[in-house]
């Protein structure tokens, strides 16, 4: 049987994690895993779906993250972990026409409200 990665790999606790999805992502074979994976979250609209793949993905990590990496954040723009989760957010069927424009926006609101939910 093989091993379940994902429930190894999520959700993301640390720095050090983060950069180790990041190396995991940049072999193909393995983001096309990780995004058919998370693609099976689910949700009626393109916002529950990508809190829903945020909420999988992105433990207390995901306070020191924004989109652009401005302040003492790190960006996930032009990281494959930006690319994993809107990817797998945009696969959902039940989705009429998800934009990439779209799906990013409600990955930066998830980012930014992230301080909220993550208190301690």
């Amino acid at each position: 049987m093989e091993v379940d990665t994902e429930d190894d790999t999520f959700p993301i606790e640390t720095m050090e994690d983060l950069e180790q999805l990041k190396r995991q992502l940049a072999e193909k074979p393995m983001m096309e895993k990780m995004m058919k994976r998370l693609s099976i979250r689910g949700g009626q609209t393109l916002k529950k779906n990508i809190w829903r793949v945020c909420s999988k993905v992105f433990g207390p990590v995901a306070k020191q993250l924004n989109w652009c990496g401005r302040g003492d954040k790190r960006g996930l723009k032009n990281t494959n972990i930006g690319t994993l989760v809107i990817g797998a957010a945009m696969r959902n069927p039940v989705l009429p026409s998800p934009t990439e424009a779209e799906a990013e926006k409600y990955l930066k609101d998830f980012l930014r409200l992230a301080p909220g939910r993550m208190a301690s």
